[in-house]
């Protein structure tokens, strides 16, 4: 998904956790059609341990969840109006 891009607090975003990252041989742990849409809450710098200098953000998603994902992971829907 977008590597390039920094995500906002508030953005509407689409995210699928991307298992091939962290188990190999691929397993078959989500299907394309697995996905969680949520708001952006923050991004998380304390969470570089394991993803190195990727910038993971927590997402709380539409199920109530919070989840975490790295930029790769997530696909924009929508911007946050700035006021």
């Amino acid at each position: 998904m977008g590597d390039d891009r920094e995500y906002e607090v508030g953005d509407l975003v689409l995210c699928r956790f991307d298992y091939e990252y962290l188990f190999y041989p691929p397993h078959n742990f989500a299907s394309k059609e697995s996905f969680y849409i949520g708001i952006i809450l923050c991004q998380k710098e304390d969470a570089m341990f394991f993803f190195h200098d990727d910038v993971v953000y927590e997402v709380l998603c539409l199920d109530g969840h919070h989840r975490f994902f790295v930029k790769w992971e997530i696909e924009i829907l929508r911007k946050a109006k700035k006021s």
